[in-house]
């Protein structure tokens, strides 16, 4: 038992230091957009943006296209690679949701990936052959960024070598020496016929001719999306762009190490480091704009996408075409949707952060008393607190949490019209709330939200939200003189008093939140079942189809039964593992509910979840639950008729 605790403790340290170096990263990130912004105004900044002409952004919306085809090229080739032709407007479709969930959400290989498993099984293909897809995006995406890097260093451009503080002769022969381990790999694929194995990791080398085309689509990906940026900046920002190529693939390389979601402020710091001449209120403005167009557009993109298959099934007969869609859409929909709360909710506390428009706030004190204002700003900011944790209970189900979310999307978008006419929050907060409800048969758990604990990494991505608007209300305000008399300020043009209220009130209810979870009782250790609980299982396994159910009655194994009583969990833990032996036993309909619950059941423990010997069919399940498919031997059926 010792053994057990101390191996829990070790597994908590080493989440905890990776969660702590991640928010450091992002507290880093914002120290140095702090310093680097000195001097400038929040205003400028948005004037800036609001000075970007249609047409550029005309231009960097078909960037942004072009980069998400490249993009598509990436599964395409994956699957040519794997002997799998599936319909190309499916695999574009599962690209893009993936790829839209990855670069909002971050770790775009576990996030991106979870929405490949969901959809590509969907249309059939194995867990195998999945995992062989998503290694293959990531390694068209490593190869990509490695040769975009090795053509710029080696291209001697004094710029690069300003930016990286390293002599240009070394740039060039690290450059040299990139591109000729990418030609090496070309090479040996052309030789090397064993697959190529990286731990539990295996894959077949690609033909050089399928490198070929990944490292086409992978600088297509990166030039266009660099594009978009480039687009996107005024004229005051002078910088070719062969040099701002340079700058964006050091960015967002930065970005991907930092881990933390979209690189948010990570991207824009190394940018600001690396043009220091330029006006920082008009880069700040493009970069803003790029955030909008390239990461926010699609993800909206894709949840209109999810609604309008949802009408259209509902509205009349439709082809198998549009069948497929919908299942894929429907297959997405809970990362898509949990990602939407998130962002709505990251919105609502951001909006309460900076000062409202002076125009629509003159026109809204009109007709709206002074202290209904002020009161619809906090009460924006803790809806917006609210949504981010309560999306959580979205990624796992909860239908209780669903229904909370769609008021609190309603009442969201009702306080961001009641703070200061901002249509645009609450546009976002009604895109959010119309998704969630064509999605809501996704959210199917009957399960009390007192017992969902957010995991340290969600918790880290609330306080990086939280602490990013802090950072944001700072800048916005910098220029105002802090006394003790702006907390008792109430009039209409007074935006940085309202700031620190609602700042203040989503750190004191953010806090509560926190020691409330620290607070209550550690649950009691499960105990093996007694002969009661054999009995109830006994009746369960007695109608399963699968031979290994009958482990359970064995009685040297923990059982987890489902709210009905109709089906179980068989587990055992060692040390931090909680290890269910094979999928739930019972009809499918408890299934995935109840793997849920086990999953909740350890998490609430501390330990580590693990499903051993499951079925390739509910492969897809577990990834959606943030677990790792990995295959342990090989299992050979032989009939014996004859």
């Amino acid at each position: 038992m010792n053994w057990a605790l101390s191996s829990r403790v070790a597994a908590w340290s080493r989440h905890i230091a990776w969660t702590a170096a991640g928010i450091g990263l992002f507290g880093l990130a914002l120290w140095v957009l702090y310093r680097e912004t000195a001097g400038i105004r929040f205003a400028d900044v948005v004037a800036n943006l609001r000075a970007v002409p249609w047409h550029a952004v005309g231009v960097a919306v078909v960037f942004t296209a072009a980069s998400y085809a490249a993009l598509t090229g990436y599964d395409w080739l994956a699957l040519r690679h794997i002997g799998r032709k599936l319909p190309l407007a499916g695999v574009a479709l599962t690209s893009f949701v993936a790829t839209a969930v990855g670069h909002n959400l971050g770790v775009a290989m576990l996030s991106g990936g979870a929405v490949r498993y969901r959809l590509y099984s969907a249309a059939g293909l194995s867990a195998a052959e999945i995992a062989t897809v998503i290694g293959l995006v990531g390694l068209t995406f490593g190869l990509g960024i490695s040769f975009v890097v090795g053509v710029v260093m080696l291209s001697g451009m004094p710029e690069t070598s300003a930016i990286l503080h390293l002599p240009g002769k070394l740039l060039q022969a690290i450059g040299a020496a990139l591109l000729g381990l990418i030609v090496t790999y070309i090479l040996w694929g052309g030789v090397q016929h064993a697959p190529l194995r990286l731990r539990n990791w295996q894959l077949a080398v690609p033909q050089p001719g399928t490198t070929a085309l990944q490292l086409l689509f992978a600088a297509l990906d990166i030039g266009c999306a660099a594009a978009v940026l480039y687009a996107l900046l005024p004229a005051s920002v002078a910088v070719s762009y062969p040099h701002l190529l340079s700058i964006y693939v050091l960015a967002i390389t930065a970005g991907i190490i930092s881990h933390v979601p979209g690189g948010l402020g990570v991207f824009e710091s190394v940018l600001l480091l690396s043009l220091p001449d330029a006006p920082r209120d008009a880069l700040l403005g493009a970069v803003l704009a790029y955030r909008v167009v390239y990461y926010l557009l699609p993800l909206g993109l894709a949840a209109a996408a999810g609604v309008t298959q949802e009408l259209r099934l509902r509205s009349a007969p439709v082809g198998r075409g549009v069948r497929l869609v919908n299942v894929l859409m429907r297959r997405a929909a809970p990362q898509l949707l949990t990602i939407l709360a998130f962002v709505a909710g990251a919105v609502l506390v951001f909006s309460g952060a900076t000062p409202a428009l002076a125009e629509r706030l003159e026109l809204l004190g009109g007709f709206l008393p002074l202290p209904l204002l002020e009161l619809s700003h906090m009460a924006g900011s803790l809806t917006g607190l609210a949504l981010m944790l309560l999306a959580y209970g979205l990624q796992r189900r909860v239908n209780a949490a669903y229904h909370l979310a769609f008021w609190l999307l309603a009442l969201g978008a009702l306080f961001s019209i009641a703070k200061g006419l901002d249509y645009e929050e609450a546009a976002i907060a009604a895109l959010a709330l119309v998704a969630l409800r064509s999605g809501k048969s996704a959210f199917f758990r009957r399960a009390s939200l007192l017992t969902i604990r957010p995991s340290a990494g969600w918790l880290a991505l609330v306080v990086m939200a939280v602490a990013g608007s802090l950072w944001l209300g700072l800048f916005a305000y910098r220029h105002i003189d802090y006394g003790q008399e702006l907390w008792w300020q109430f009039a209409l043009a007074e935006d940085a008093p309202r700031f620190l209220r609602a700042s203040l009130l989503v750190i004191l209810s953010g806090t509560a939140y926190a020691v409330v979870r620290l607070m209550q009782p550690h649950p009691p250790e499960p105990r093996l079942p007694d002969a009661a609980a054999l009995q109830q299982a006994a009746s369960i396994v007695a109608c399963s189809p699968h031979s290994d159910a009958t482990l359970a009655l064995v009685g040297d194994k923990r059982l987890l039964f489902s709210d009905s009583g109709t089906a179980f969990v068989m587990y055992q833990v060692r040390g931090n593992s909680w290890i269910a032996m094979g999928d739930p036993v019972g009809p499918a309909a408890e299934r995935e509910a109840l793997a849920w619950e086990f999953r909740e059941l350890s998490d609430r423990h501390g330990g580590r979840t693990v499903f051993y010997q499951v079925d390739a069919e509910n492969l897809p399940l577990y990834v959606d639950m943030g677990l790792v498919a990995l295959k342990l031997g090989e299992e050979a059926l032989i009939p014996l008729e004859g």
